[in-house]
């Protein structure tokens, strides 16, 4: 089977909903940190829980992880995630740092979730485009379909995972 080498990643494709994804992370990230950082109490319980709602977002990677275990690149960031996703709970649990202290933590984890965004998007993303198949592309995007969508609203159909049929990419239409 062909990977998407040189085509334009279509509309539903489960790198189309990461991509999109984690540029609604960026964001939502940016935001917080600046709530924490100009000391913006209003729409600060809001702003955590668009990051706390990021944990679907891990979880779609973890079904990557699953299809590329044996690389040291996916070992190495599913590593990295899973300390992500700890320091969250920690921060989200009842702990006893002071004030400054768990805002420390939480602007530090902010920016390791935001190098992740870049390795994802320079890094990850671009390898598994050359890698995985099309029909592994098609098995994470009915696996996807389980997990909720973070921050993008509903899914867009990838037709050609619902329609074999249909042209492999926008450069056959």
């Amino acid at each position: 089977m062909e990977s998407l080498c040189g085509c334009k990643i279509p509309d539903g494709h489960p790198l189309f909903v990461l991509y999109k994804e984690n540029d609604a992370i960026s964001k939502k990230l940016a935001a917080l940190r600046d709530k924490l950082l100009f000391d913006e109490p209003d729409g600060f319980d809001g702003a955590m829980d668009d990051v706390r709602c990021t944990r679907s977002h891990y979880e779609k990677k973890s079904v990557l992880y699953a299809m590329t275990e044996d690389t040291g690149l996916a070992s190495e960031m599913q590593a990295e995630d899973a300390r992500i996703l700890e320091e969250l709970s920690f921060l989200d649990g009842d702990n006893s740092l002071s004030d400054d202290a768990w805002d420390e933590r939480l602007l530090a984890v902010l920016g390791a979730m935001r190098d992740m965004l870049s390795r994802e998007n320079n890094v990850l993303y671009p390898h598994l485009s050359q890698t995985l198949t099309e029909e592994q592309w098609i098995q994470v995007y009915f696996a996807f379909r389980t997990i909720a969508p973070c921050h993008i609203g509903a899914y867009t159909i990838w037709v050609r995972a619902e329609n074999p049929d249909a042209p492999r990419c926008v450069c056959e239409q």
